[in-house]
């Protein structure tokens, strides 16, 4: 009942208002956030709205159940693609509260997330695609992009790869070890770092071919 007397405050002239006001929203049980799920929506669509309150506003839908969360995922990714990093990392976030299945769909958009200017949002792509990689034939359409994203000029790039690489299963991850192996020889240190670590999940019998 609290919820109700509270959605005035979505429309404050304040933005600070309206942002702690949908940031709380995102505090309640879901099934009390569901009812009030489509006001919050309108803010992320109302592109006149603070980034900030924007960004909230992504924040509190991907508190939703992922069943509902999936009914506002087209919405969501119209703003993947927001001048504001900070909002673009928000939607890659809220996307990972979808069911595997549901995110697959989506997966191309926060694939291309991985080449963000922006080092969170990368890592917020790792962490989301992380969810559906442990399986490579849900990603098969989408590894040699990712396999070439390991080149990509950029080294915050290529260390996300490899930590993305890294949510494999040590199987799937075997097969893909040469690629870790190309990259102790990086220029830069985070991504020979990445690579190190993420060799240290193969099975020892599999690690040992590449002392």
């Amino acid at each position: 009942p609290h919820t109700i007397s509270m959605v005035p405050c979505l429309r404050d002239a304040d933005e600070q208002v309206r942002s702690q006001c949908v940031l709380t929203l995102g505090c309640v049980a879901k099934d009390a956030l569901a009812i009030e799920a489509s006001a919050i929506a309108n803010i992320v669509e109302n592109a006149t709205q603070h980034p900030y309150v924007r960004r909230a506003a992504v924040q509190a839908l991907g508190h939703l159940d992922p069943g509902k969360l999936q009914q506002f995922a087209p919405l969501l990714l119209q703003n993947i693609v927001s001048k504001h990093g900070f909002v673009r990392r928000a939607v890659v976030d809220a996307l990972g509260g979808l069911h595997a299945t549901s995110l697959l769909p989506h997966a191309k958009h926060i694939v291309r997330t991985l080449e963000d200017p922006e080092e969170e949002v990368q890592q917020a792509a790792v962490t989301t695609l992380g969810l559906i990689i442990g399986d490579p034939t849900l990603l098969a359409d989408h590894f040699p992009s990712i396999l070439a994203k390991t080149r990509h000029k950029d080294g915050g790039v290529r260390a996300s790869c490899a930590r993305l690489l890294g949510k494999l299963e040590p199987s799937a991850l075997a097969e893909r070890a040469p690629v870790l192996v190309s990259m102790l020889n990086d220029k830069e240190e985070r991504v020979r770092t990445s690579a190190v670590e993420v060799m240290a999940r193969l099975d020892p019998p599999d690690l040992a071919r590449f002392i």
